[in-house]
Formats: C-alpha cells, structure tokens, sequence
C-alpha cells in the first residue's frame, strides 16, 4: 500500500504559529510517523510554502524587500521552525520554484488536450462523476430513488441582461430622442428569462441556491418573499399575487405593453395589501 499525506501550504508571508500546528501539521505529522514506523507502510509526507498572493507583495513593499526576497526569508524560517518541532516532511518546497512550475503546467496540458479549457470544465466534469457514484449508492440502498434529481447549475458571469445608461453631451435633438428611446426598453434584445431571473435575484440581495418556484407565469422566491413577473401579466395573474400575499414584487416594464392603466391598478391594489412593488 502507497500512502500519501499533503499538508496546507503555509504562506510565505509571516512565521508559523501555534494554530497552525496544533490544527493541521500535527495532526499530519502524527498520522505519518504512525503509517512509516508502526505500521512499515510506503508513505510519504509533502508540503511547502506557498509563496504568490497580494498580501506577499503588500508585506513586502512595507519592509521595502523584493517578495522573492521575503518569500526565501520566510520560507527558510518556516522550514526551521517545522525542524525544531520535529515534524518530518519526505519533501518540502515552495510554490515558486520552477520543478512545481514544470510539473503544475504538466497536469493542466494533459487535462487541456483532454478537452478540458477551463477550471470550471475540471469542476463539472468531477460534480457529474460524483453525482454518478451517488445515485448508483443511493439505488442500491432503495430503488425507488432511482429518478431522484441531482442535478446541478453552471453558471457564468457575463455582461447584464439590461441596458446600462451611458451619460452623453448631444449634439442636437434628434440624439436626444433617440437615446430615450433607444433606452425606454431597458432589458437588451435576446435577454433570455432565467438569465433575467438570476440577475434579479442577486441585485436584489438573494442566492444562487434560493428556492424559485414557476406559477402561472411568475415566480416565487422562498416561499411569498419575493415574486418576479417577467414574461407577461393580466387581471388573472394579479388576482393570483393578490391572493399570495408576497413580501415584495418585482416587474419588468415590458410586460405592460405600454398598458399604463393596467400598471397604475396593479400598483394600486399590491400598494392597498401592503406589498412592495418595484418595475425595472
């Protein structure tokens, strides 16, 4: 049996303190020293500075030192310190070095010309082979679990699914009606839905992972707190909100269709219940 035993990478950028030890180096050194001289297991025990970040270069430019320079210095300082305390290490490095380089830039050029371009393909490509081995475990245990859906969303940042007022001096008034016009729609052309949806939800200080539910063509965040109308509205879907009670609404002026007297009621009847309402 081969074993192998990694460790946190402390930061070159102070010296190592009690916390550190007693709650990772320890713990790692003890189960070690167990496997290679109890045990005469195959075993070994890496770990090393890690010695790139903005707060290297920041306790650097204070002691007017290059962070190579306070890298080495730390480095050399933490080592010693692990030595006096006998904590044993079959190989200790530092992130800048170029055998790490080397061998970092291997794996990501193995896993790139296997298809994978990005940290987020690595990350998907792990959830589904997790989710796989999960809901093989979980239909042993009861076959009724067999459709249970563990699926998962990606998500990317991209630019906003809503126009963004650029401030101008016009030349004359033909610029000025245009740009008011151009603006009277704010979501942009090709804004899909559920990209509107998440954008909303995070600008109004919800999570990614809050429960949405889809009625009736609105949606209903974390149980009435919030309630979203995107894609269309009528006497019948304001009666159904009305009857909900949410927290506060939230609507994009497009689904009035210019209706002004259907939007001033609305306004009105969420404002006599005590709901919040807000039009984007």
């Amino acid at each position: 049996m081969k074993i192998l035993v990694t460790s946190a990478l402390p930061y070159a950028n102070g010296p190592i303190h009690l916390g550190h030890l007693a709650g990772c180096y320890l713990p790692a050194d003890i189960y070690f020293k167990f496997q290679k001289y109890l045990m005469k297991r195959d075993v070994i025990h890496i770990c090393g500075t890690d010695e790139h970040g903005v707060p290297i270069i920041i306790e650097a430019e204070k002691r007017r030192i290059t962070p190579r320079e306070l890298v080495d210095f730390y480095h050399k300082d933490i080592k010693e310190t692990f030595d006096e305390l006998g904590i044993e290490f079959t190989y200790f490095s530092g992130t800048a070095r170029e055998i790490h380089y080397e061998l970092a830039q291997s794996f990501f050029k193995k896993i790139y010309e296997k298809g994978y371009k990005t940290i987020a393909d690595i990350a998907k490509f792990r959830i589904r082979n997790a989710t796989k081995k999960i809901q093989e475990e979980l239909v042993k245990e009861n076959e009724k679990l067999k459709n249970l859906d563990l699926g998962f969303k990606v998500f990317k940042v991209e630019d906003s699914n809503f126009k963004q007022w650029k401030p101008f001096i016009p030349k004359d008034l033909n610029q000025v009606k245009s740009s008011v016009l151009d603006y009277s729609e704010i979501v942009k052309p090709g804004a899909e839905i559920e990209n509107i949806l998440y954008e909303l939800l995070l600008k109004n200080g919800k999570k990614l992972t809050d429960k949405i539910d889809r009625k009736n063509n609105f949606y209903i965040i974390n149980n009435k707190e919030l309630v979203f109308l995107l894609e269309t509205v009528n006497k019948d879907i304001i009666n159904e909100i009305l009857k909900l009670k949410p927290q506060k609404v939230i609507a994009v002026d497009k689904i009035f269709n210019g209706n002004d007297q259907l939007r001033t009621n609305m306004v009105l009847l969420f404002k006599n219940e005590g709901i919040e309402f807000k039009s984007v």
